[in-house]
């Protein structure tokens, strides 16, 4: 005859882990909030600086200091992105359009065109993208192509050679 009976102990170990490095969460983030391609935060505050309350990389550092044991730091990685800029409504004669682009190591551009009278969104792309691949400062940071045509055109800005950051804003 057998009895079912199991012993079971359970210890529970508070202490963090004790080798640098190790043990230490890292979050991948879609963000253009900072340059560095990580950064670590020792606080919610800290990330609260960075990242609204609604996006996935606060709510994942408010529920992994919310453990037991709680780590005492994490890092949030960066994603390069790219951006993709079109203009929603019909090219109007006389309108100012501007974008302005940030690339590593604080640079910080802005272009503007004035739309002419027989001008498409594919023809004011265009000519943001003729003024970027001139600049000096920023042309070897960014790639820049326009796609589509007429009024379904876009153009896409990404990070090229060694350069690791590109924002654009509108």
């Amino acid at each position: 005859m057998w009895n079912p009976i199991v012993n079971v102990d359970i210890t529970l170990n508070t202490a963090g882990t004790t080798r640098e490095g190790f043990g230490l969460p890292l979050f991948l983030a879609s963000t253009d909030n900072f340059e560095e391609r990580v950064r670590g935060y020792t606080s919610l505050t800290e990330v609260a600086e960075d990242f609204d309350e609604n996006t996935a990389a606060y709510k994942a550092a408010k529920q992994l200091w919310s453990q037991t044991p709680k780590v005492t730091q994490l890092y949030i990685g960066r994603r390069a992105m790219q951006y993709t800029v079109s203009i929603p409504d019909a090219v109007t004669e006389s309108t100012d359009y501007s974008i302005t682009v940030a690339a590593g190591g604080g640079i910080s551009q802005p272009y503007q065109y004035t739309a002419q009278s027989s001008d498409t969104a594919e023809n004011v792309l265009q000519q943001f993208k003729t003024q970027i691949e001139a600049d000096p400062t920023i042309k070897d940071k960014v790639s820049v192509n326009v796609t589509g045509s007429n009024g379904s055109a876009t153009m896409i800005i990404a990070k090229a050679g060694d350069n690791d950051f590109v924002k654009v804003t509108t």
